[in-house]
């Protein structure tokens, strides 16, 4: 599987990885995802055209937006934000759907969401999860990697472009044991 850079986000492949501390956080209630999600919306002003008139998130609660509050207290993920500066860039609406669900293992992400994100027929979809697994004792990155290739390679060999988020390898950390 080839992997490129986010400034390389109109390519079929982008790995946004969260790592703790990475991006300042301008807003007190600005998660991490947002913070990183960044990086790939900046790229993005740089593409005057997207070419995707369909986005599709699969996810956990990070991709759901979950405690990602506006100002206003209302909830806007940066799934939302993205679709919407997608359709922004293009000048015109995108077909959006997030099918993202808090507290979902990455198998249950896939289990659940890839074939209702496929029956969508997008042109773009976000997969961001496995960060509730890696909280589990025991996890194990690899496996996990496994799924997110076979996944990945599921949704190319459907000719959708795919943003991937993926967390860190915490396997020394004193947080997994």
């Amino acid at each position: 599987m080839d992997v490129v850079g986010i400034a390389q986000l109109v390519e079929h492949l982008v790995v946004v990885q969260g790592v703790a501390g990475s991006s300042p956080v301008t807003h007190p209630t600005e998660t991490l995802a947002t913070c990183g999600m960044m990086a790939v919306m900046n790229s993005l002003t740089s593409t005057p055209n997207p070419p995707w008139t369909s986005y599709v998130a699969i996810g956990d609660s990070i991709t759901e937006g979950l405690a990602d509050a506006l100002p206003d207290g209302r909830m806007r993920g940066w799934a939302d934000r993205l679709a919407q500066h997608l359709a922004d860039r293009r000048g015109e609406p995108v077909r959006y759907a997030n099918l993202a669900i808090r507290g979902r293992l990455l198998g249950q992400i896939i289990d659940e969401q890839l074939e209702p994100a496929l029956a969508l027929r997008p042109d773009l979809v976000s997969l961001w999860g496995g960060g509730n697994d890696m909280l589990r004792p025991g996890a194990d990155p690899d496996a996990l990697a496994t799924k997110l290739e076979e996944a990945v390679a599921r949704l190319r060999g459907e000719g959708i472009d795919v943003l991937l988020g993926i967390q860190v390898d915490c396997k020394d950390s004193p947080l997994s044991g």
